[in-house]
């Protein structure tokens, strides 16, 4: 059986899945989901408001880490299939 990988390509991927990473945190940030009604809402509308913004950013900061650990697994298949190659 012969397992065949294009490395470069596979790095590259690699590379593209760790900046993507990168990418998400950042756009997460500016777009800046509000944590209240601005004074429009009620105490429980606000108090809710800004509970998804936090677990929002916790979800995006996660989801961003694991992106990025995808990309350097990716990276790290590329070299195995370097060496091995």
């Amino acid at each position: 059986m012969l397992i065949a990988n294009d490395f470069a390509e596979t790095r590259s991927a690699g590379s593209a899945l760790s900046a993507a990473g990168d990418g998400l945190l950042a756009a997460a940030a500016r777009a800046g989901v509000g944590g209240t009604a601005d004074g429009d809402g009620t105490p429980r509308t606000d108090a809710a408001l800004g509970s998804l913004a936090r677990d929002w950013q916790s979800g995006l900061e996660t989801l961003s880490g694991q992106v990025k650990t995808l990309g350097l697994y990716a990276n790290l298949a590329a070299a195995a299939f370097q060496k091995s190659g």
